[in-house]
């Protein structure tokens, strides 16, 4: 009858929110700091330092570091530190800088986030791993080992 189904269809809109929130990604799982280790600039992913070759800087004037915890996402490099209010999504956070919408994506597997920007029609893909200033010859090896990890998954998504 016409009130069975209302009846049903009332149910399922009232089950269908609870599903999505149980399903929410932890955004808490991304806290900490991180180091930018490797740049696409829509030629195949190069360490900091190769890239800042490539455009005549030297690597420290590219490098970027985040920290993400409960009171935003702070982004810091050589122009200063900027921290941005965020909201979590299925994979990881969104935020917003000058009227651009930046959505950071968590890889579990990677122990890894990465964002993209287009700017003159070109997409940039930044790669950041965890940093660990007490070891950084140790962050300096799994930065390497994450970055082709990193552009090996791309090259095979891209297959």
């Amino acid at each position: 009858t016409a009130e069975a189904s209302t009846a049903e269809a009332s149910t399922a809109e009232v089950q269908a929110p609870a599903t999505a929130e149980a399903s929410a990604f932890d955004v808490s799982v991304m806290y900490g700091t991180w180091a930018l280790t490797a740049i696409d600039a829509g030629n195949g992913a190069m360490s900091v330092a190769d890239y800042a070759a490539s455009i005549g800087a030297d690597a420290e004037s590219c490098m970027q570091f985040v920290t993400i915890d409960e009171n935003g996402y702070t982004s810091s490099n050589a122009n200063g530190e900027s921290t941005f209010a965020y909201t979590a999504t299925e994979n990881g956070l969104t935020f917003e800088a000058d009227g651009v919408v930046f959505t950071v994506t968590y890889d579990a597997e990677l122990d890894s986030i990465m964002y993209g920007v287009n700017v003159n029609d070109v997409t940039y893909k930044y790669l950041l791993i965890r940093y660990n200033a007490d070891d950084a010859a140790s962050a300096t090896a799994q930065a390497s080992a994450t970055a082709e990890a990193a552009v090996a998954a791309t090259a095979e998504a891209a297959e």
